[in-house]
């Protein structure tokens, strides 16, 4: 999980079946840790396959409640 305190606002998508964000993004919170390896295949709106790098659980408050998010 993620130690620190920096802040990103995310556009939820209901609809979607997984949670997704770039590297650029996942640089600026400065994660520890690797990516572990993921297995998921994912498919862009239009048809697109796009590879994940990997998946990382993270620390996301909302409405002052904390929860574990994989992306």
């Amino acid at each position: 999980m993620n130690g620190n305190k920096k802040a990103v606002t995310f556009k939820l998508d209901t609809g979607a079946d997984c949670n997704a964000m770039s590297v650029k993004t996942l640089n600026e919170l400065e994660v520890r840790g690797r990516l572990q390896k993921s297995k998921c295949k994912l498919v862009a709106f239009l048809g697109q396959k796009i590879s994940p790098l990997g998946k990382q659980a993270l620390t996301c408050e909302y409405k002052g409640q904390k929860h574990s998010i994989e992306f």
